[in-house]
């Protein structure tokens, strides 16, 4: 139960960041960023709701081949604007820009600071459950996860590419403003609007699989495992009625989330500070340690739960936020959990419990 409690607001979370980067996407085509965050939510809202599961796959199909090709395509024509004079060539000016350090000096604690908190929650997030729920198979979900990792790799790759050559070609504009320019300035009008449709179909492909996370979460998790434990999800006569609700509230929700807050990774954390806090050390522990125990991981939980929850309330917009650090949070509270993960492994292994 507290795993579901606690894992609706990280997937909220996640979804508002990608009604963010849809709302900044907007602004490129001339309209501003609520009209941005409110046209890309409705049409979540609408083919999530029409479509269901099958919807999301297909519609991920077709947004991802929009990526693939469009995004590696503004890479190579944003390599070519590196060549500084006709005896550089392409690859010597990309090789000159990757060579030179991506983390400003003195940032490096402050880098690993904000990021490992959010590679660590990868590591135990919904969307790997739900990979495995939705496959034909186990094999299926692994092969699946796998490739699908290598095609973010090379996505993000290029992606971080245009970046900094962005930020090499102008340097003094506004970092928000590097991606706009170097469409307008190197791509024709219509290679422009594929590349924008990409970045929009990213947030959108994103934003529907989490959707459809949601109402699976809340259907089959709470409605099923909590509240009718005994019967078959597809025996329950509300099942989809609430799947479709959930759907509806969860993308009025996410707008909501992006309208309000700033900052995409920090907006990640704050709202996954809950599950993470509460969930890594129970999950990443039982997987690797053998002699773990079912107590030492509810107890683990109980102390990162306390933890996250206090970051959590003060992270948010109202008289309490700024209070407290959601990053610095995650740190304390996995130290903790990992602390009374180990002590009460050893108390209870000790008395005869079993792992």
């Amino acid at each position: 139960l507290w795993a579901w409690i606690s894992n609706i607001p990280s997937l909220l979370g996640i979804l508002g960041v990608q009604f963010m980067a849809a709302g900044t996407v907007g602004t490129m085509f001339g309209v501003t960023f609520e009209t941005g965050v409110w046209s890309v939510g409705s049409v979540v809202l609408i083919y999530s709701m029409l479509g269901g599961m099958w919807g999301a796959v297909i519609t991920d199909l077709v947004q991802v081949s929009v990526i693939v090709v469009a995004i590696p395509g503004l890479a190579f024509f944003t390599s070519q604007i590196l060549t500084a004079n006709e005896s550089m060539t392409m690859w010597s000016g990309v090789g000159e820009l990757l060579s030179s350090p991506f983390v400003p000096q003195g940032m490096a604690s402050t880098a690993i600071f904000n990021i490992l908190p959010f590679l660590l929650m990868i590591s135990v997030s919904y969307d790997a459950y739900l990979r495995f729920q939705s496959a034909k198979s186990g094999h299926s979900a692994k092969w699946g996860a796998v490739f699908g990792g290598l095609i973010v790799i090379a996505i993000s790759f290029c992606a971080a590419l245009i970046g900094a050559a962005g930020r090499e070609v102008y340097p003094a504009i506004n970092a928000t403003a590097v991606l706009p320019e170097m469409i307008q300035s190197i791509l024709s009008p219509v290679l422009g609007g594929i590349v924008l449709a990409a970045l929009l179909a990213a947030a959108m492909s994103t934003a529907n699989s989490l959707v459809i996370s949601i109402a699976g979460s809340c259907s089959r998790d709470f409605y099923n495992k909590v509240l009718n434990r005994d019967e078959e999800l597809n025996n329950l006569p509300f099942a989809k009625s609430l799947s479709r609700v959930v759907v509806g509230f969860s993308a009025l929700l996410g707008i909501q989330i992006a309208l309000h807050f700033e900052g995409l990774l920090r907006t990640m954390i704050v709202f996954a500070t809950p599950y993470m806090a509460s969930m890594l050390v129970a999950l990443l522990g039982g997987l690797i340690w053998p002699r773990a125990t079912a107590k030492a991981a509810y107890s683990a939980m109980v102390v990162g739960g306390i933890v996250g929850m206090i970051a959590f309330a003060v992270s948010v917009p109202g008289p309490f936020e700024g209070q407290f650090n959601a990053d610095l949070a995650l740190l304390i509270a996995w130290s903790l959990s990992t602390v009374v993960f180990v002590v009460v492994t050893l108390m209870t292994s000790s008395a005869g419990e079993k792992s």
